[in-house]
């Protein structure tokens, strides 16, 4: 079984506290082939989503973890992926979701990408009115407000320029 996790940079793994390379480990332990990639490495060529990657095995000893020469392969050549990037919830992040919703028929993904769009954890508060302070109830409803007019100005933005090249074409 191959499984792809795509995290954050493992340069910037903290060991003691950061759970994908016990996750790596783990599933390496079980006879698991597993490979590691960044969001930033994702792209997407004649309809099909591919990524670079690396195989990835956990050490004991320091650096921890060992890479294999660089891969280029479909991402549909996984058994499973594991979305393991940490926030910000930037465009680099919300592309990464829609790429990956792509292969959700064909590849097991853990964490759902519809839900880490949909599901804001800073804004899921929300939901249980009961444990949310004053305080936090007027923070996380200016975070969500900002969160709409950022997107809206950005989503805007983009049709615009996407209107104007194709004037500029013809």
């Amino acid at each position: 079984m191959k499984v792809l996790y795509i995290c954050n940079s493992v340069e910037r793994w903290n060991f003691k506290e950061d759970t994908t390379p016990l996750m790596i480990a783990e599933a390496e332990s079980r006879g698991k082939k597993t490979y590691y990639t960044s969001a930033d490495k994702l792209f997407c060529s004649n309809y099909e989503i591919f990524a670079e990657f690396f195989e990835i095995g956990i050490k004991p000893v320091k650096p921890f973890y060992k890479l294999s020469k660089i891969k280029i392969d479909s991402i549909k050549s996984f058994d499973v992926i594991h979305i393991r990037v940490d926030p910000p919830f930037d465009l680099k992040y919300y592309y990464t979701t829609i790429l990956l919703e792509m292969v959700t028929k064909d590849v097991l993904v853990i964490n759902s990408p519809e839900a880490l769009r949909s599901l804001n954890e800073k804004l899921s508060i929300l939901n249980f009115p009961q444990f949310i302070t004053y305080f936090s109830c007027i923070f996380s409803i200016c975070i969500y407000v900002f969160c709409i007019i950022f997107f809206s100005i950005k989503i805007f933005n983009f049709f615009v320029q996407s209107v104007i090249k194709s004037f500029k074409v013809r």
